[in-house]
């Protein structure tokens, strides 16, 4: 029988944790792979948009997917909801940096790591993304 890997007590609880909102969580995790950390595409990202990717790329494996709403549009996990609420929580911004938000998530975009599916900017609702692969390709704009 193949043996489970563990969590390492130096990476998180492991396990279901309550954290400073008083809610329950499951600890996830967001794997980043070498290839992606030494690509041009992310060491061009400021580090705000670089934490940013991995508060997003959490979203992967730990929260509510557009596809459990929308079963026929969204039908996979490279899917997933962004608002301005959730950066917040993470504490990657204010309630008062809502544009630099907006300038994070376009760099990502620009840089081909994610992709808007569809915008919840006028409905004050979450926001779809994807997540993309064109940042394997992204070179930096010629001056």
């Amino acid at each position: 029988m193949p043996k489970k890997n563990r969590i390492k007590s130096f990476e998180g609880y492991g396990h279901q944790f309550i954290a400073s909102n008083g809610i329950k969580y499951h600890d996830t995790f967001a794997n980043i792979y070498m290839s992606m950390l030494l690509s041009p595409a992310f060491k061009d990202l400021k580090h705000r948009q670089q934490m940013l990717y991995i508060v997003m790329k959490a979203q992967y494996y730990g929260k509510r997917k557009p596809r459990q709403d929308y079963k026929d549009l969204y039908d996979c996990d490279e899917y997933f909801y962004m608002n301005f609420d959730a950066v917040q929580y993470y504490g990657l911004y204010t309630k008062y940096m809502q544009k630099e938000f907006r300038k994070d998530k376009q760099a990502l975009i620009d840089h081909g790591f994610i992709e808007l599916v569809a915008s919840g900017a006028k409905t004050h609702t979450k926001s779809i993304f994807k997540y993309s692969d064109k940042w394997q390709q992204w070179e930096p704009a010629k001056q």
